[in-house]
């Protein structure tokens, strides 16, 4: 049979237990706790078969004795079991004493809160929610877990709802938990939600870079092109790089935008042709259709010492060494990728040299005297020197009339070689001759416009 005892608590409480109760029961109990009268409390079962059960009757009158009853229902009936009792049980007496109460507060079991206190009256009890404890604050920022009293040597867990006794000495060890929360990360490519998300599970107020491991940036990255993110708490305003801290907080989310890799192809070149000073390099995209396409060259391959964008073909090259090999090759870059092309090679022309009739010109061929030393090699070096000239500026050859020892330079031999020479850029005036002309030395050298002096200011000209 169902018993009910009652033992002062403090002034303003007492607690009533029901115990002897039958364990075979099917249904939960609901208690209804009436004191003088006055239904105090209202409590059913967590579960079925409960042999005792104890309340904590608050806001009661100190010093004052209650005649204390309680009614046992089916809570799914309705229907009235059993009352049991009355008991007399008085509050005890307010003290004139205080005593203050030391609040612990923990974060995670390691790290120490600021700590809180509250002052009253010995005997009487607060709540762990009362002004002072650091409970309003911390219970905002943490989850609150349990708390423990120095008095039950800390032996004993109990929620916010349970009345702590005011006495000498005593102390409460509070226990709160960090707060956590998903985050979401939501991948975009090319601006379209195509790509699996990741999400990262962190303390509020922590924060983390978007590199960390379930975000799949690691993934994406090397796939694409990161280009930024968002973050919620910004409404999505503000493009992030991936080296910026991502801040945890309730409702973050976060956006992560790549786009497609542009790759670079490797041109190809097919041949070069020069000239003394230039290049002209003939190349093909291979297929490339992004980026920028770098033309490089160079004394020794791939180590350049000129460059120039290009982006058709044929690309020249201007500002060359006569007489030197170079090296080309062409660079296509699309964003951070590039490749290379093929290497082609090839030495410039040399510079001309100048023309001389004899190895003292000045000596031997002089106005008013007579040409003595001028000899029919001499004069096939002289056509052979027009053609050098005019194959170096890109012109054909002219077949010369071959001299010969002892053969006469007639008008039309001489206009032959004096018209070749007139045509060469930079040749400027020279002398042409009608059948009959005594050919004299001012018109093979010494004089402007002489064959010697046309050439040589033609060659110069080439070799600029």
């Amino acid at each position: 049979m169902a018993t009910l005892s009652g033992a002062s608590g403090t002034p303003t409480s007492i607690t009533l237990t029901i115990s002897g109760m039958s364990s075979t029961t099917t249904y939960k109990r609901k208690y209804e706790f009436i004191l003088a009268g006055e239904v105090k409390a209202t409590v059913t079962d967590s579960a079925a078969g409960t042999t005792t059960f104890s309340r904590i009757i608050t806001g009661l009158t100190p010093d004052t004795l209650y005649i204390c009853r309680v009614r046992i229902y089916n809570s799914s009936t309705g229907g009235l079991v059993s009352e049991v009792g009355p008991v007399s049980v008085r509050t005890l007496a307010q003290s004139t004493s205080q005593a203050t109460v030391s609040i612990l507060n923990y974060l995670d079991n390691l790290t120490q809160l600021a700590s809180g206190s509250f002052k009253g009256d010995v005997g009487d009890t607060f709540y762990i929610s009362a002004a002072g404890t650091q409970y309003q604050t911390y219970s905002q920022q943490y989850n609150f877990l349990y708390f423990r009293l120095s008095s039950q040597n800390y032996n004993t867990e109990h929620g916010a709802s349970y009345p702590i006794p005011i006495q000498e000495g005593q102390t409460v060890k509070v226990y709160y938990q960090s707060k956590t929360t998903t985050v979401p990360i939501y991948n975009y490519l090319d601006g379209q939600h195509t790509l699996s998300d990741g999400s990262v599970s962190g303390t509020i107020g922590n924060t983390f870079f978007l590199s960390m491991s379930g975000t799949q940036y690691q993934t994406y990255s090397q796939e694409y092109e990161f280009q930024y993110f968002q973050l919620a708490s910004e409404g999505y305003a503000t493009n992030h790089a991936a080296t910026e801290t991502i801040p945890i907080t309730s409702g973050q989310a976060v956006r992560v935008y790549y786009k497609t890799k542009i790759t670079a192809v490797a041109p190809v070149i097919s041949g070069v042709t020069l000239t003394k000073d230039t290049a002209t390099v003939t190349w093909d995209k291979n297929g490339g259709g992004y980026g920028s396409w770098t033309i490089y060259w160079g004394k020794t391959s791939y180590t350049a010492i000129g460059s120039q964008s290009i982006g058709s073909s044929p690309v020249t090259v201007s500002g060359l060494d006569p007489g030197t090999t170079y090296y080309f090759w062409i660079v296509n870059k699309a964003g951070t990728d590039s490749k290379t092309s093929n290497t082609v090679s090839g030495e410039t022309k040399a510079q001309i040299a100048a023309f001389a009739w004899t190895g003292d010109d000045a000596t031997y061929i002089q106005a008013g005297k007579a040409v003595t030393y001028l000899t029919a090699a001499s004069w096939n070096r002289l056509t052979a020197k027009i053609n050098e000239v005019r194959t170096a500026r890109g012109y054909g050859s002219i077949s010369f009339t071959t001299a010969y020892a002892g053969q006469t330079i007639t008008a039309a031999i001489y206009n032959e070689a004096a018209n070749a020479i007139g045509n060469l850029p930079g040749a400027g005036s020279v002398s042409t001759v009608s059948a009959g002309t005594k050919l004299e030395a001012a018109y093979f050298a010494n004089s402007y416009s002489a064959l010697k002096e046309a050439l040589n200011r033609a060659i110069s000209s080439y070799n600029g």
